[in-house]
């Protein structure tokens, strides 16, 4: 985050925390500083200063599908500590969201596959009343949902929230 300063005659742009001091009255000065910027407050810091954003802009992976995920973990270790103490963090953003819907749709899938696998079982054999058939119908799933991941791997499409709503 840039730090302006100015007077009649010119401004200044500089970094507004290069590294974080570890000094109480130093931190004080921060937290004074941050405080009288008007650019921070409310956008950034709460008028009281307890409460702030930390912005992260993260470096994309596109080759690595774990990447995310290792990551907000990563920052969720290094939080629990503060946690411990009371802190309260909310993480937020694209990211964030992403990797909740994927963990959803993760869960969803393994109980909507199985729940319409025998939905689909169930209702074959109560219309057809046989087990022949209802095998059949099973094994007719089995080999679209194949077709369906088998091309996924084949056209080199991505497993993700959007292409996860087609299996169900």
């Amino acid at each position: 985050i840039e730090f302006t300063e100015g007077t009649q005659d010119s401004f200044s742009v500089r970094r507004f925390i290069r590294t974080i001091p570890e000094d109480k009255a130093q931190l004080e000065q921060l937290r004074r500083e941050a405080l009288g910027e008007a650019l921070y407050v409310p956008h950034l810091i709460s008028k009281d200063g307890k409460t702030a954003n930390i912005i992260v802009f993260i470096k994309e992976k596109n080759d690595d599908d774990t990447y995310r995920r290792v990551l907000l973990q990563s920052v969720d270790k290094i939080l629990e500590q503060y946690r411990q103490s009371g802190t309260k963090f909310y993480i937020a953003g694209w990211t964030a969201t992403n990797n909740a819907l994927a963990e959803i749709l993760d869960q969803d899938l393994m109980v909507f596959v199985p729940l319409s696998y025998l939905f689909i079982a169930v209702s074959v054999y109560l219309l057809f009343k046989s087990v022949r058939l209802t095998g059949l119908a099973i094994l007719n799933m089995s080999a679209a949902l194949g077709g369906v991941l088998g091309m996924f791997g084949l056209t080199g499409i991505t497993f993700n929230n959007l292409t996860a709503t087609v299996l169900p």
